[in-house]
């Protein structure tokens, strides 16, 4: 074996150490992260038009604020949401910016909002935050319900 095969095969076998031993320690599993539940308060979105027309057409926003509360309804922060329309029609596309004002810190999200995703169903990525959820990632379920209580399932990464 040359010097520099016996080099590539250390390399490799080194490697195969390091990782073997990375999920030994992790027990081969993905760390799990924290899972926070919230109430939202569906309050009006507010839509703003851009021309006259009806429907959404690109170039329209909307935008709104509401309360959060923890599962056993107490107040505990501020979701402020904006929306740009993207596409208008029957198959419009939204981009939808939310940021979760919550004690020590926010989140941020951002969804695409399409029909075909359903009118009670958002899939929000978590792209940042401040505070205590500085430089957070992860995701978000926003679930919609005729209670005017929306849950959010807010999963973030280790």
């Amino acid at each position: 074996m040359t010097p520099r095969k016996r080099v590539l095969a250390l390399a490799l076998l080194v490697g195969v150490v390091a990782i073997s031993s990375a999920l030994a320690a992790g027990g081969g599993k993905a760390p799990t992260g924290k899972t926070i539940k919230l109430l939202e308060d569906e309050s009006q979105f507010i839509h703003v038009p851009i021309g006259h027309h009806t429907g959404l057409a690109a170039g329209d926003e909307g935008f709104g604020n509401r309360t959060l509360r923890t599962m056993q309804k107490k107040p505990i922060g501020q979701l402020n949401i904006s929306c740009v329309t993207t596409r208008g029609g029957p198959n419009w596309i939204q981009i939808c910016t939310g940021v979760y004002r919550l004690p020590g810190g926010t989140l941020v999200g951002t969804t695409l909002d399409v029909p075909s995703q359903g009118p009670n169903t958002l899939h929000i990525a978590v792209t940042g935050g401040t505070g205590r959820y500085e430089g957070a990632r992860g995701s978000i379920l926003g679930v919609g319900s005729s209670t005017g209580l929306g849950t959010d399932t807010i999963h973030l990464l280790p």
